[in-house]
């Protein structure tokens, strides 16, 4: 067997030493800039992430707040007339568009006195077991109800805004109603139009798994998403993220992605029996919205 000379081991280690060195340290070099990469993305995608939740919730807000002003100029006198009732909703032209799927006076028993969609032909007919109905009338809070299918021709869904309305003596008198369209709100459509690098989107959806906003309008109020198939859902649900929830990183046989939960606020509960920053004060019944999910597509060098 040959024998090396010293020189010659130096002249064969020394390189292999360096190249072993040179690829740990481009190693160490792609392991940290992957990471700072993936914390760049994290934080920028909460940050517009807690923008959009944010909106949402100061719109959720302004509507219930325009709701119960218009709700104290309602007079006994405009309860006991229909006629009466359906010309001060029809008045109320500025606030038309935030409630675009109708204005609704319900007396204190849940029927039905007058509503801008229809106007005087479903005066009288009972609404008692509709849910935003019945925890107003149990309350005497305002309530934001969860989606639903809308009784319309349309049959979009919606949501409905509450404020009750008392007598002088205290009492119940009569409940008024503002619907929006999911399809068409602003605070909510808009999130589906949001895009997140390639392949990245925004959705919401509340506790019980129904989708409110997705950019597939075929999924907005199923509830496909079952139990273990995205883990940051099922964590949101299970254990109320808060609004500076972690990211989580899904490894699929396709691709990454980086998923973040931002809860929206809200009086008193979880959310979507909402809470976090922001609260409406005396408002504990609403008890609507859900989590808005930022859902984006890392870039190349992260795989």
């Amino acid at each position: 067997m040959p024998r090396f000379t010293l020189k010659t081991k130096v002249t064969l280690i020394i390189p292999l030493v360096i190249t072993i060195a040179l690829a740990c340290l481009l190693f160490l070099i792609h392991s940290l800039l992957q990471s700072y990469i993936k914390d760049s993305i994290s934080r920028q995608q909460y940050q517009i992430l807690s923008i959009l939740a944010d909106d949402i919730d100061q719109n959720v807000s302004d509507h219930h707040k325009t709701l119960q002003i218009l709700a104290e100029r309602v007079t006994k006198a405009m309860v006991d007339n229909p006629e009466l009732a359906l010309a001060y909703l029809r008045s109320q032209n500025e606030h038309m568009a935030d409630f675009d799927n109708g204005m609704y006076l319900f007396d204190h028993m849940g029927r039905i006195i007058a509503d801008t969609a229809q106007g005087l032909d479903r005066t009288g007919k009972d609404f008692s077991f509709r849910d935003y109905v019945k925890q107003t009338m149990a309350t005497k809070k305002p309530f934001l109800s969860d989606p639903f299918e809308s009784a319309q021709q349309h049959h979009h869904p919606v949501i409905t805004f509450t404020a009750p309305i008392f007598g002088k003596d205290g009492s119940l008198l009569a409940i008024l109603g503002g619907s929006v369209d999911l399809t068409r709100s602003t605070f909510v459509e808009k999130l589906s139009r949001v895009k997140l690098t390639k392949g990245g989107y925004v959705y919401l959806y509340n506790k019980d798994r129904m989708l409110i906003s997705h950019p597939d309008k075929s999924r907005i109020m199923k509830r496909d998403v079952p139990l273990g198939v995205n883990q940051l859902f099922d964590r949101a649900i299970d254990r109320n993220l808060s609004r500076t929830a972690n990211p989580v990183l899904l490894q699929t046989p396709q691709d990454q992605k980086l998923d973040h939960c931002r809860q929206l606020s809200g009086s008193g509960g979880i959310c979507p029996d909402l809470q976090t920053k922001g609260c409406i004060p005396d408002r504990s019944a609403v008890s609507f919205l859900g989590y808005v999910l930022v859902h984006a597509a890392l870039p190349d060098p992260l795989y």
